[in-house]
């Protein structure tokens, strides 16, 4: 049922430049992601607790110190109310340790997720109402005005903290806080319920000192807000990237609390590093387990106690609870998709679902995994205890926001909440048809209906070339991944699969791509069907991951998508007479044309230096009229392709490859291989053109200028490209280092210690001297190879349909 996935090339925000993206796969990484300016690439590398916003700049912030001081004051008695999930139990368990670190003794709530579901519910209020005269809220409460005016009007104060959205319209609070008010100018809203509480505490424990002194103490708990952070899928930049970052250095070195440790021991990590990964799918269904398939009071015990011997108890009682989680959530599954199966029609844009017996603490869990099954967006609804009443969870897809279509019909449900990407609501069963069928309406009406075809979004365009381990590992340095910031996705085209091997009694793939001499081992999880064979050509999207064993630092590829590669013909118009009479010919036979040139005439000089330079060859389609990088066309959408200059590497035709079939037109000749060889030899730098380069440096220095604007860049007899490439080797050799203002304009600084070196050092250098060498023996390949050759290399040969 679910269409075909779209490969497409994320694009950058903002416009940036190609000088950073030299060699380094983190520089081409934040490049693409539109850090185009040095300072930006410096700030976002930049992780370090002082560049925390101060918390007094969140609206309310002020009024809810002073009460929580006055409390103190006066021997009132507190009580902090969080949410049943990790990232509420977190922020719970966050204050009651900033409490007991100021000798201050709080009490805690946490609502039971099946009998009073989520949030501030009046039983509890009934409850707390006489024991307490201060109420904290975290992670929740931002639309529990009747709670809170029953809390207020019975002598309970409430400070309420959430990060959920707010309405125009804010309960009738002591304070406040909640990073996503409108009238708020605190420079980030995207904080997790924990982080708001991250900055309450950081308030608080600075009102007694100054805030390098309170962060100084909070640094102490700063793993338990990076927990919650992640599991609260909040995006990872800015201080939530920070806040993560330090969170997991203090996981991976000092854990404090026994809780913690004790669950890192059930985690069974070993000796690998811990990552958001492992919080996502370790730490963070453990710590879930108890509130959902139990009581969240468990969770809240393992990370506030003090007692080693108990902590070990309950994080075992918890992973007993998350084996449980899993058994319930697969039988749902199973059950779930076979309904689906059962009627596709009738879900085809909408999955509603609904069996009384399905637990309601997993559903939003299953519904998840329903989405990336089907790619619709899917509500499961179970019994609530009475019988006309259905409860459950909801999960979307990009470009359908599941809160807004649930608001056009809320006539029809009993109570919902949630966002754009995940609900929670109750409906009368009698409602369920109606509503089924309008919000599959509202799904065809939607004008762009590629949004139900599943997006594999891809970050770099490479070649197995680039995936060394150590360039692999500069990738790292913009850990950590997740939502905001996730970890790169990349393409690489045309490798040849050389082995395949299948791993546990056939449930997971493991492959051996290579491309020339270059060889790595691809993994595809949970995928042993994949009909692929030896031999065959395909294109590869996936992650990339360092294993070390025995010493060694190997490169794996974590697979996640593939399609084959290869032209559904080929057409031989090699040594043709006219050229362009031939491209004239295919031109007025179908508009559908796309052409490669390998080289140009003098006015696209610049381009076509830069394309031998950085081996990208330049597209030219005739119908836009404008030149592109082949590296940023995962799909061309084009019928033929016609290849005017010979390819530095035969290898380069296995790029133009799309989801479509595309016959490939072979269009030069022998005077194209001399002129591309003079090309290639006037981009080679010597020593004497370096050392005109390097003086050309030191005089700028000199004029205690260390900017060159390219724009207006002028030298006798240094190219720009030369210029740029003389840069690169220098920084190779650790004489300079140099790096992108602007998309113009660059800077250097000469190193302090400059000591010989020999030029084969320098990768770039050296590799285009070898691409040079490499030239002539293609260059030859490609013009006297048989057709038949080209064909057996070169047409698609497998499928994945």
């Amino acid at each position: 049922m679910q269409e075909r996935a779209i490969w497409h090339l994320r694009q950058p925000t903002t416009e940036t430049s190609t000088i950073m993206s030299y060699n380094n796969l983190a520089m081409q990484y934040l490049n693409q992601r539109g850090y185009a300016l040095y300072e930006d690439v410096t700030g976002f590398l930049d992780i370090d607790i002082k560049n925390l916003h101060d918390p007094s700049k969140l609206l309310g912030m002020d009024d809810a110190v002073s009460r929580i001081r006055e409390a103190i004051d006066r021997n009132q008695r507190i009580v902090i109310y969080g949410d049943y999930d990790v990232d509420g139990v977190t922020a719970t368990a966050l204050l009651y340790h900033v409490f007991k670190h100021l000798a201050i003794e709080v009490g805690t709530y946490i609502p039971d997720r099946l009998s009073e579901g989520y949030g501030l519910n009046m039983k509890a209020m009934q409850e707390l109402v006489g024991q307490y005269e201060l109420m904290i809220t975290v992670d929740c409460g931002i639309k529990s005005y009747s709670e809170i005016d029953y809390a207020m009007e019975h002598s309970l104060d409430v400070i309420l903290t959430d990060h959920h959205l707010p309405d125009h319209t804010l309960p009738a609070a002591v304070a406040v806080i909640n990073p996503q008010i409108e009238t708020n100018d605190y420079p980030e809203a995207i904080l997790a319920g924990v982080g708001v509480a991250f900055k309450l505490g950081e308030a608080l424990l600075a009102s007694y000192s100054n805030l390098a002194s309170a962060r100084k103490v909070m640094q102490q708990w700063i793993d338990l807000v990076a927990i919650g952070t992640v599991a609260d899928i909040v995006p990872l930049i800015g201080e939530n990237r920070i806040i993560v970052a330090k969170g997991l250095e203090k996981l991976n070195q000092n854990v404090t609390l026994p809780g913690l440790n004790a669950l890192i021991q059930i985690c069974k990590f070993g000796n690998r590093q811990i990552t958001t990964g492992q919080i996502g799918f370790g730490i963070g269904p453990r710590l879930n387990a108890g509130g959902r398939v139990g009581s969240a009071r468990q969770s809240l015990e393992l990370l506030t106690t003090s007692d080693p011997d108990q902590a070990l108890e309950l994080a075992v009682f918890l992973d007993g609870q998350n084996e449980k989680r899993r058994f319930i959530e697969k039988q749902i599954e199973k059950e779930a998709i076979s309904l689906v199966e059962e009627d596709q029609a009738l879900h085809r844009r909408f999955i509603i679902l609904y069996c009384d017996h399905w637990h309601h603490g997993v559903l939003g869990i299953v519904a998840s995994r329903l989405v990336d099954r089907y790619y619709r967006p899917v509500i499961l609804l179970g019994g609530d205890g009475d019988t006309d009443v259905a409860k459950g969870s909801g999960r979307s897809i990009s470009g359908v926001h599941l809160q807004k279509h649930l608001i056009k019909h809320q006539d029809l449900l009993l109570k919902f909440g949630g966002h754009a990407m995940a609900i929670g609501m109750s409906i009368n069963i009698n409602n369920l048809d109606r509503l089924r069928v309008l919000l599959t309406q509202d799904m065809e009406q939607i004008a762009d209906q590629t949004i139900f075809s599943p997006k594999i979004s891809i970050d770099l365009v490479t070649d197995l070339t680039q995936l060394s381990a150590s360039n692999v590992q500069t990738l790292e340095s913009l850990a950590p991944f997740g939502l905001g910031n996730p970890r790169p996705q990349v393409l690489v085209k045309g490798v040849e699969v050389t082995g395949i091997q299948k791993l546990s009694a056939g449930k997971h793939t493991k492959l051996t791509i290579a491309q020339g001499e270059n060889e790595l081992g691809c993994l595809f999880w949970q995928q042993g069907d994949l009909a692929i064979e030896q031999g065959d050509y395909i294109d590869l999207v996936g992650t990339l991951e360092l294993n070390i064993w025995q010493g060694r630092t190997s490169v794996n590829v974590i697979g996640k998508a593939w399609r084959p590669n290869g032209f559904s013909n080929i057409f031989d118009q090699r040594n043709s007479e006219n050229k362009k009479k031939k491209l004239l010919q295919l031109l007025n036979q179908t508009n559908s044309v796309t052409t490669a040139y390998f080289y140009a005439d003098q006015d696209k000089s610049r381009e076509i230096n830069q394309q031998i330079l950085f081996n990208q060859p330049l597209i030219y389609n005739h119908q836009t009229k404008k030149f592109s990088r082949f590296s940023q066309l995962v799909n061309i959408d084009t019928d033929h392709f016609v290849i005017w200059g010979i390819p530095t590497t035969r290898h380069v035709l296995r790029k133009f490859n799309s989801n479509k079939a595309i016959s490939l037109h072979l269009l030069y000749n022998r005077n194209d291989y001399q002129a591309q060889i003079n090309e290639l030899t006037s981009l080679s730098l010597d020593k004497p053109q370096l050392s005109v380069i390097y003086r050309y440096l030191q005089s700028l220095q000199a004029a205690n200028n260390s900017i060159i604007n390219l724009a207006t860049y002028s030298h006798d007899q240094i190219t720009r490209d030369q210029l740029l490439h003389g840069l690169q080797t220098f920084d190779e050799l650790r004489f300079i280092k140099w790096g992108c203002i602007t998309a113009d304009v660059i800077w250097f600084n000469f190193a302090p210690d400059v000591s010989k070196q020999d030029l084969s050092n320098s990768t770039s250098l050296t590799a285009l001297q070898d691409l040079i060498k490499g030239a002539k023996q293609e260059y030859n390949y490609l013009l006297t190879a048989s057709l038949d050759e080209l064909q057996q290399h070169y047409t698609r040969r497998t499928s994945n349909e």
